[in-house]
């Protein structure tokens, strides 16, 4: 488990400068995204299944992605954390105006300057074309 007071937070203008420093570090970004506050139905499956996923990938090649909450999807971190992987979150500059917790066991979170919604569809657009 990360020590939260040792969470790297950087501040980026925009999400390419974000993508440009996440690439510098040369290994697969594995990103799990679902819901936080809104949690789940059964967590405990949820977390089964995240552990499955994570004992399929290497802590020496992948970094582990999410959006940088404990809550619902977040759990992902606490898992990949105890299995040894780099842990990155990713959010809007949104969430440190709302005062939103990051979870304990992310290492660096990105937080990138949120114009008029900007930051979400940019970088979905950006996630799909990666994907294709």
């Amino acid at each position: 488990m990360i020590d939260h007071s040792e969470t790297h937070i950087h501040h980026m203008s925009d999400i390419d400068e974000a993508l440009r420093e996440i690439r510098a570090l040369n290994r697969r970004v594995v990103t799990f995204s679902g819901f936080s506050s809104a949690g789940y139905e059964d967590q405990r499956s949820v977390e089964r299944m995240l552990s499955g996923w994570l004992d399929t990938l290497d802590p020496l090649a992948d970094i582990v992605c999410s959006g940088a909450t404990p809550m619902g999807i977040g759990a992902s971190y606490a898992l990949a954390s105890s299995r040894g992987f780099q842990t990155i979150g990713i959010v809007s500059s949104n969430a440190v105006k709302e005062q939103v917790k990051f979870a304990e066991d992310v290492e660096t979170v990105f937080v990138i300057e949120d114009v008029a919604g900007a930051v979400t569809s940019k970088r979905q657009i950006r996630l799909h074309r990666h994907r294709e």
